[in-house]
C-alpha cells in the first residue's frame, strides 16, 4: 500500500462514517468522526512509503478502528462496531472496492493490538484535509506498533521489524523500552520471553563498527 492507497482508504472510510453519523442526526462538520489505524499499514502514518523499506508496505490491507464520541454513544448501541461494520461492509475483504483498487479496509476493535502503556498519548494524527477526509484520523506510533508485533512475533512480523530495524527506523533500544512498557495480560511470560530473544538476535545480527 502506498500513501495515495492510504489516503484513498482513509478518505473512502471518513465518508461511509461520517455519512452513517449524519443520518443518526449528529452534525459531523462539527463532531467529525475519530478513526484509528492499526496493523502494519499504520507506519504510513509517520512515514512515507519512499522512505520505508518496500516490504513493510506490501499489505493491501488497512485496520480500522473507530473511537466514539459522547454523541456517538448516545445515537448508536455500540458505535465502534456498529460503524467499522458499515465500512468493512462497504469497502472490506471481497468487495467491489478490493476488486478494483486492490486495497480494502478491515473492521477491528481499538482493544485488538497489544500495546505498550500510554500508547494513546502518542499517536500520530494525520491530517487530511487536502486529501477529502473529514474525519480526524489517528495512527500508532512506529515504536507502539513493534512493540505489538512483537506481541505476535509471526513471520511476518518479524521481517517487518527486522525491516525497519536494518533501514535505521527502529532504534533496538527504545522498542526494547516499549516492551517493558507492555502491561496487557495477553502478553504472557512466554511471548514476552520469546520477544526479548529476537530483540538480543537482531542486535547480534547487526554489524559492529
Amino acid at each position: 500500500m502506498n500513501r495515495d492507497e492510504f489516503y484513498h482508504l482513509l478518505r473512502a472510510s471518513s465518508r461511509i462514517i461520517e455519512e452513517v453519523r449524519s443520518q443518526r442526526g449528529i452534525d459531523v462538520e462539527r463532531n467529525p468522526a475519530t478513526l484509528l489505524v492499526l496493523g502494519s499499514q499504520s507506519i504510513l502514518g509517520s512515514w512515507h512509503e519512499d522512505y520505508l523499506p518496500e516490504s513493510v508496505t506490501t499489505s493491501i490491507e488497512m485496520d480500522l478502528a473507530v473511537l466514539p464520541s459522547e454523541l456517538d454513544e448516545c445515537c448508536f448501541d455500540d458505535p465502534a462496531q456498529e460503524l467499522a461494520d458499515y465500512v468493512e461492509g462497504s469497502i472490506g475483504e471481497d468487495s467491489w472496492f478490493e476488486d478494483e483498487f486492490d486495497i480494502y479496509a478491515q473492521a477491528v476493535d481499538e482493544t485488538t493490538a497489544v500495546l505498550p502503556e500510554g500508547w494513546k498519548r502518542r499517536l500520530v494524527r494525520v491530517d487530511g484535509r487536502d486529501h477529502g477526509i473529514s474525519s480526524v484520523v489517528l495512527c500508532l506510533d512506529p515504536y507502539d506498533l513493534c512493540a505489538a508485533k512483537l506481541a505476535r512475533l509471526a513471520e511476518k512480523d518479524r521481517r517487518y521489524i527486522a525491516a525497519l530495524v536494518d533501514g535505521g527506523d527502529i532504534r533496538l533500544d527504545e522498542l526494547r523500552c516499549r516492551l517493558n512498557m507492555v502491561r496487557d495480560p495477553r502478553m504472557t511470560i512466554a511471548l514476552r520471553a520469546q520477544a526479548v530473544d529476537f530483540i538480543r538476535a537482531l542486535e547480534h545480527s547487526r554489524p559492529t563498527h
